[in-house]
């Protein structure tokens, strides 16, 4: 997931939200605030990413199948 673009994307944006909305805030809080989105946006994406890959095995292995009916 690390290497995914849109991921990275996601947590950056998340990162950048945090820090202006909490620009007062205690460094070791602020951190713990990051740490706490950074898990909720990865649990979210996976979450995403996983029923995604699903589908798509899902649907490719029904073409397979329908492509072995007709030979």
């Amino acid at each position: 997931m690390l290497l995914d673009t849109e991921y990275q994307n996601k947590i950056k944006t998340s990162i950048q939200e945090i820090v202006s909305f909490n620009e007062q805030a205690n460094p070791n809080v602020l951190w713990e605030i990051i740490k706490g989105r950074i898990r909720d946006e990865t649990i979210k994406y996976a979450s995403f990413k996983q029923k995604t890959d699903l589908q798509n095995e899902q649907e490719i292995t029904s073409n397979i199948k329908n492509l072995e009916r007709e030979i």
